[in-house]
């Protein structure tokens, strides 16, 4: 797979059913592409069945930096899968994003691992992100954020989305064993977390003000130190 960046456009790229991991041995591979401009990516999946991008534990699997308040990243019917960082550079071995409004619907995003946000690392202060329809299934930070990291947006939206057997494992500093938020204005509604674990806060730690959850359901979430499932 490779994106071709082109300011000022809008594209569509419609992904067939596959699994798209480039095994062949090619410089090219499935991992560190780089999203620089609008797109919306959208899987086909009625006619093919799922979208699998499976960086293989080689690498994260997209860097997105727009750089524009007035372009957007929208990611529908995708899985994300075997995303792996660490290092300086390593976090957020799915989905590593700066500046970008970006909008993620019933996608997946299994078996990442890195060291702040194992699948998703949200690095913006001035756009808006938002989570619909989607789960996140045994992502590991060794750090804080075991699937989702969001850190500086003005606000967040995660909707209808569960969360399944995330692990934040054996560091003293780990927090938020599925999300760690740094941002205000987040609001959560409609989810599901279970055996999600972490340090402090086994589902989410919370680190700033006006979060609202709403109609949320949390089962065997675990901690090890002093914390509940939120820890503000």
């Amino acid at each position: 797979m490779e994106l071709v960046s082109n300011y000022g456009v809008v594209r569509v790229v419609h992904i067939a059913g596959g699994n798209y991991n480039n095994n062949n041995n090619l410089t090219r591979n499935n991992t560190n592409l780089t999203i620089n401009s609008s797109v919306i990516l959208l899987g086909e999946t009625t006619l093919s069945g799922k979208v699998i991008l499976d960086g293989l534990n080689n690498g994260r699997i997209f860097n997105v930096n727009i750089g524009d308040i007035n372009q957007s990243l929208t990611l529908v019917n995708l899985t994300f899968v075997n995303g792996n960082v660490n290092g300086s550079d390593g976090n957020g071995s799915a989905l590593y994003i700066i500046n970008a409004n970006t909008t993620i619907s019933n996608s997946e995003f299994i078996n990442n691992s890195a060291n702040f946000g194992g699948a998703i690392y949200n690095n913006d202060t001035s756009n808006n992100f938002k989570i619909i329809d989607s789960n996140f299934t045994s992502n590991l930070a060794i750090n804080n954020g075991g699937a989702i990291y969001l850190n500086g947006p003005k606000s967040s939206n995660i909707l209808n989305s569960t969360f399944i057997n995330l692990i934040f494992n054996n560091n003293s500093a780990t927090n938020g064993g599925a999300i760690y938020n740094n941002v205000s204005n987040f609001n959560l509604t409609n989810s599901t977390f279970m055996n999600n674990s972490a340090t402090n806060g086994g589902a989410i730690y919370n680190n700033v003000s006006n979060f609202n959850l709403t109609n949320s359901t949390f089962m065997n979430n675990r901690f090890v130190s002093k914390s509940c499932l939120l820890k503000n």
